[in-house]
């Protein structure tokens, strides 16, 4: 059997939550509009961290770091919008 550094299972998990993720934003969009899937994929995300990255590191940084990534992502999103 062949071994496979660790690093290369991480990438394979995120190339497939990538497959899976443009999946389901392809399928929605029969129903609702393209915003609303990357609004609701923004909630998701938020709701969905916390579990792959538990522990209390997620919540000691101070309350800049988080607005500032924030506000990062509505921009962007508003430039794929308009």
């Amino acid at each position: 059997m062949v071994h496979l550094p660790p690093w290369f299972w991480f990438a394979m998990i995120t190339i497939l939550a990538w497959g899976i993720v443009g999946l389901l934003q392809k399928l929605s969009t029969n129903f609702i509009s393209a915003e609303s899937s990357l609004i609701w994929l923004g909630v998701g995300f938020l709701l969905f961290e916390p579990l792959v990255y538990p522990g209390k590191t997620l919540f000691s940084y101070s309350w800049t770091v988080p607005s500032s990534r924030l506000g990062s992502g509505a921009l962007v999103g508003q430039a794929e919008v308009g």
